[in-house]
């Protein structure tokens, strides 16, 4: 399993504290302060753990199985999930993997819960320049909560990849609803000597917003 160090901007942490003294105000701000950062984590840790499902799915030398994970092939979910890979007949780009969990597939230290497809779309071998990953959900959730949106990753070499989310959306199970949408650049600074993902450090960059 990856370990990943988020080094955020300045201006981000910032705003996070501004946001965070303006609603500390009285005790009924402070408890929305700390619902809106229970929001946040919740979206943010949603979306993240996404990254890991697709890594643990993508072929990089040959399309017969996925990288073995924590647990097993896709982290513990190969007993209650499948892969499956459609290339044009004529072989070469672009390539459709899609990740269907059974119902209530839970594995994981936590136990988590999915069901549904994730979708994602290759337009080339990830180490090349400008190949792009394009991640879409069908009928997916995670833990009861309804997960929709387009996730592009786009390689820009040098260890370093562009990282778009539009129209993200999260629909919890008591009909709570959190939009999102991200623009990050992610860079392995660490890691890269080794064969193991064990030791990978990430710096992330950008900026992300949403709704509640």
């Amino acid at each position: 399993m990856k370990h990943i160090i988020r080094k955020f901007n300045i201006q981000v942490l910032v705003a996070f504290a501004l946001i965070f003294t303006i609603s500390s105000c009285n005790k009924d701000e402070e408890n929305a302060g700390e619902a809106y950062f229970e929001d946040v984590a919740l979206s943010e840790t949603t979306f993240a753990q996404l990254g890991t499902d697709v890594e643990d799915a993508l072929p990089y030398d040959e399309l017969s199985s996925g990288r073995f994970g924590f647990g097993g092939f896709a982290f513990g979910f190969g007993k209650c999930m499948t892969r499956t890979i459609e290339t044009p007949e004529e072989g070469g780009f672009p390539k459709v993997i899609t990740i269907e969990y059974s119902s209530d597939c839970s594995a994981g230290i936590h136990n988590t819960v999915k069901s549904g497809k994730i979708i994602i779309t290759l337009t080339g071998r990830p180490s090349e320049v400008g190949s792009q990953r394009i991640i879409t959900f069908e009928n997916f959730y995670i833990n009861g909560n309804l997960i929709e949106g387009t996730k592009t990753i786009t390689y820009l070499g040098n260890r370093q990849f562009k990282c778009l989310l539009e129209n993200g959306k999260i629909t919890t199970p008591e009909g709570k609803v959190f939009n999102r949408q991200a623009n990050h650049i992610r860079t392995l600074v660490a890691g890269i000597e080794t064969d193991s993902a064990e030791d990978d450090v990430y710096e992330i960059t950008g900026y992300a917003e949403g709704t509640t």
